[in-house]
């Protein structure tokens, strides 16, 4: 078997053939068990030791696929190793496309393990190598990767110029201006921050004064018409079942926070309405019970929890108190198995945010013991994204 010609790409570009149509298995039916499965057959030894029958670089895509799918399924510690591997054969080969993508896949998992430096270093290094392969989509689709590390890291203006960046090389050689799928989502997931910021603010304080009020809610439209786009470009085309989940999941965020922020009445944005008022419209809440529903028929642990932890916050504000403490156990269940640090720091967040006013009925501890294990970990991690909203939270919640 020769990898350059039976298997086209390493890591979540391609699994067979060549086009979306590739790794059908995974993409279409989520079926990212039974790959895994298919994959150990040609290690001697998983997750370290393929077969020496295999020409280099099959090893290097089989280590590189076994750790895309050990990620996916929530064991992204197992996967560190065979994709650390499968970059240092890319690079040893000079496949300067093949590393650009081990090395974006690596910044990806690093991020799923809360190291943000190393995230943001190997996206880095993923632009240097697609710049290198002169391959146009692998430069446009690495600078997206790099722009979701800096997110992450709270780095929002350089992001923000990266994610423009990208997709002025998309347009360059697509019909699509904007950007789609999972780099269309992390766009959108930055678009989003400020939004979102503000709402957790609105239902911590209903009477806090919001500035550009209205420059967050035409955000919060610029974001659904990008994503209305991209699911479009998803369901025409029968893209994976992972974007469509993403899709609307951005749609049902960019509801729920327009319908949090569009409480606001009075001067400069200050409000006077509970959170109680807050109506949720049935658009959020059909989006977001489609996304988590997506996300676990994708077979993407390594995402779901995005989903859950957004559908506890629409939960718990239509009062469905159960289902929210159900989503955000869950997601626990998923970061703590990972472990997956920054969700673990959400997480936290989230039950301080949404239940802190219990009192003794807390679910999880206490609150100040969330608030403030969530403040270790994000100076830990570097998890500056967070800064704002655990500050918010802090003076809240005291």
């Amino acid at each position: 078997m020769d990898g350059r010609q039976n298997w086209t790409c390493i890591g979540t570009e391609y699994l067979r053939g060549t086009g979306d149509d590739g790794s059908y298995s995974t993409k279409k039916l989520g079926a990212i068990g039974a790959d895994l499965g298919a994959v150990a057959c040609f290690f001697n030894r998983p997750w370290d030791q393929p077969s020496l029958k295999l020409s280099a670089p099959d090893r290097a895509w089989l280590l590189n696929q076994a750790a895309f799918y050990l990620r996916a399924l929530g064991r992204p510690a197992e996967a560190l190793g065979p994709m650390r591997a499968g970059l240092a054969m890319a690079i040893e080969q000079e496949a300067w496309r093949n590393a650009a993508i081990s090395a974006s896949n690596l910044s990806e998992l690093e991020l799923n393990l809360g190291e943000l430096s190393a995230a943001t270093a190997d996206a880095e290094q993923s632009v240097g190598f697609a710049d290198r392969s002169k391959d146009a989509s692998q430069r446009m689709s690495k600078r997206t990767a790099h722009a979701d590390a800096l997110h992450q890291a709270g780095r929002m203006d350089q992001a923000r110029r990266l994610f423009v960046e990208a997709e002025a090389l998309q347009a360059e050689q697509q019909p699509y201006t904007r950007l789609y799928s999972l780099r269309g989502f992390q766009y959108c997931d930055r678009l989003l921050s400020d939004p979102e910021g503000a709402a957790w603010r609105r239902i911590l304080d209903p009477a806090a004064r919001i500035p550009d009020l209205a420059t967050l809610q035409r955000a919060c439209d610029r974001t659904t018409e990008r994503a209305t786009e991209a699911l479009r470009i998803a369901e025409q085309n029968e893209l994976a079942l992972l974007t469509i989940a993403l899709d609307r999941l951005t749609l049902g965020r960019a509801a729920l926070y327009q319908a949090i922020l569009a409480t606001s009445r009075g001067p400069n944005g200050t409000a006077a309405p509970t959170s109680s008022a807050i109506r949720i419209p049935s658009t959020a809440i059909d989006y977001l019970t489609a996304a988590v529903d997506g996300l676990r028929e994708s077979g993407s642990l390594n995402h779901l929890p995005r989903g859950l932890l957004t559908r506890a916050w629409q939960r718990r504000l239509v009062g469905d108190t159960t289902g929210a403490a159900t989503d955000l156990d869950q997601a626990w269940d998923i970061a703590e198995r990972g472990p997956m640090p920054l969700y673990q720091t959400d997480i936290r967040l989230t039950r301080a945010r949404l239940f802190g006013r219990n009192g003794a009925d807390y679910p999880w501890g206490s609150p100040r013991e969330d608030l403030a294990e969530a403040r270790r970990l994000i100076e830990k991690h570097g998890y500056h994204r967070r800064d704002r909203e655990l500050a918010d939270a802090e003076a809240a919640l005291g």
